[in-house]
């Protein structure tokens, strides 16, 4: 409960002082104090077009995702005798084995940040996209800017700490006062260095046209160098899954999405083939939607005998008959409406 003066009009005497309690339930505090406010985005005002466009969520694209190549349309005929797709099992390959380690080396214990630079490929990343194109778009917006490997990667550092030590603004990490200030962070790098490492950051070249018909253009050459090195860090696991994830922002952007029934609701939505039992995330697409997604995560495993494991989102008969030519066990739930259900 808590207690406010609040101000209230007086048609006689103008504005006067009120003194109101109102009672905030625990939901809404954490909302507060996480700035959090999806649920005031219900109320808001939306004409016919907003709410077409807002509410075509989760649910509504179900009805409608199809595999989109023309060419493997196909007709279904289900009849009450049932016969069992034979699949193969590749006995040459070894399942879930770390690649990027020599066999000398894999009896050595290696540390944490060598097995996260190998997974990512961080030279590269640092040398061949965040130093150069950083560079380029300080002189694209007619500013001078330099940065060099160690200072890169310190600032990687400093943002995977924040992560996890969250604190409201992030100057508050180079506070001085004892219970906000963060030395592990303020003694790596000044906060002016910081915040000018952070603006000129960028992943690609704002002046290549070529590659502004991908939404994801902005990133894009970080999606491919990471789909790249986790599949040569690690082969493929036997049972891997194909899921998406929502990925809370409520800025602008052609990419975020509104979904009605979700905690949180407004979202990029991503997609991912990752491994069952470990998480391991394997791939991520740049575009597709449904069933098509799941044929593009799984080109790579052709021929393996893998199993896939998905959600109603993704599953249709036709999916399961595509991914069994190309021996890949599939299984998962399946919306009683879509096409070629018996």
């Amino acid at each position: 409960m808590i207690s406010l003066l609040l101000r209230k009009r007086n048609e006689q005497n103008g504005y006067v002082l009120q003194k109101k309690r109102i009672f905030i339930i625990d939901e809404r505090v954490w909302q507060i104090l996480e700035a959090c406010s999806s649920d005031d985005e219900d109320n808001l005002l939306l004409n016919e077009e907003d709410k077409n466009f807002l509410e075509g969520d989760m649910e509504g694209e179900r009805e409608h995702v199809v595999i989109e190549d023309p060419e493997k349309e196909m007709q279904f005929k289900w009849s009450r005798t049932y016969q069992p797709r034979q699949f193969s099992d590749n006995m040459n390959l070894d399942f879930g084995k770390v690649l990027f380690f020599s066999v000398s080396e894999n009896c050595e214990m290696r540390q944490p940040f060598v097995i996260f630079s190998s997974t990512i490929g961080l030279k590269y990343l640092v040398h061949n996209i965040l130093i150069p194109e950083s560079t380029r778009h300080a002189e694209q917006s007619g500013n001078a800017f330099s940065t060099n490997e160690d200072e890169i990667k310190a600032f990687i550092g400093m943002n995977l700490v924040m992560g996890y030590h969250i604190l409201p603004p992030f100057r508050s990490y180079w506070a001085t006062e004892p219970d906000l200030g963060v030395p592990y962070i303020a003694q790596i790098m000044p906060l002016h260095r910081f915040e000018e490492i952070r603006k000129y950051l960028h992943f690609s070249n704002n002046a290549d046209q070529s590659i502004k018909e991908y939404r994801t253009y902005k990133v894009r050459p970080v999606i491919t160098h990471l789909n790249q090195t986790f599949q040569e860090s690690l082969s493929a696991t036997r049972a891997q899954t194909v899921d998406e994830h929502m990925i809370r922002f409520k800025g602008h952007n052609i990419m975020r999405q509104y979904v009605k029934n979700n905690p949180v609701k407004w979202s990029f939505k991503m997609c991912w083939r990752s491994d069952s039992e470990t998480g391991y995330l394997f791939e991520c697409p740049e575009v597709g939607l449904g069933e098509s997604v799941v044929l593009q995560l799984t080109k790579s495993l052709s021929g393996l005998g893998c199993e896939i494991y998905i959600d109603n989102f993704f599953n249709s008969p036709a999916l399961q008959y595509y991914l069994g030519l190309e021996n890949i066990r599939s299984c998962g739930t399946v919306c009683t409406n879509r096409k070629n259900i018996p």
